[in-house]
């Protein structure tokens, strides 16, 4: 059984991954971090989300079953403490986190949100990390991250050719973070 703490899964990318996984695969329990808001609950709003993805898949019907293996856990990456998170029982069996969660402002960050949800967000999920023990961190970057270079970017060596906004050096930063982990 693969067991997923999953990040992101209200977003584009978080759903359209999460929808497919768990229509392909039954041996696979997600656990989605998300933040609930002032008309949905955390699952209310992951609910909706992969019901939206569903049906631009074309297989509305899947919900109800993709439903049942998903738990979801309100939060946010950049409030969380990973030393108290990791002793929620959802996390008990947790072997492979996906860290899919982003701020993509791509605009001014006047009060650091870009760069608290971006890099300090990881930064939480990689402590998370190491105290579940997990067998796999993936990490969703972008190409964002090549930042001002000119001609080919090599996926393997990103480097810090200066940055248009502050979402491409949050994105750099981050995915430094993780590169350097371990």
């Amino acid at each position: 059984m693969t067991n997923i703490f999953l990040t992101g899964i209200t977003g584009l990318v978080g759903g359209a991954f999460t929808a497919a996984l768990l229509k392909a695969r039954k041996d696979v329990k997600v656990v989605a971090l998300t933040r609930s808001n002032s008309v949905r609950t955390a699952r209310q709003r992951v609910e909706e989300i992969l019901g939206e993805q569903c049906q631009f898949d074309g297989c509305p019907e899947a919900l109800p079953e993709i439903m049942k293996s998903i738990e979801v856990i309100d939060g946010d990456v950049t409030s969380i403490v990973p030393e108290e998170l990791a002793k929620n029982p959802l996390l008990k069996d947790i072997n492979t986190i996906f860290h899919c969660a982003a701020d993509v402002n791509l605009g001014k960050d006047v009060d650091g949100k870009t760069f608290r949800i971006n890099y300090n967000g990881t930064e939480n999920l990689l402590k998370l990390a190491k105290l579940l023990k997990v067998d796999a961190f993936h990490y969703v970057s972008t190409a964002y991250v090549a930042g001002r270079l000119a001609g080919r970017a090599m996926e393997d060596a990103p480097i810090n050719s200066g940055f248009n906004n502050p979402y491409e050096e949050s994105k750099f930063k981050a995915e430094t973070l993780v590169r350097n982990s371990g």
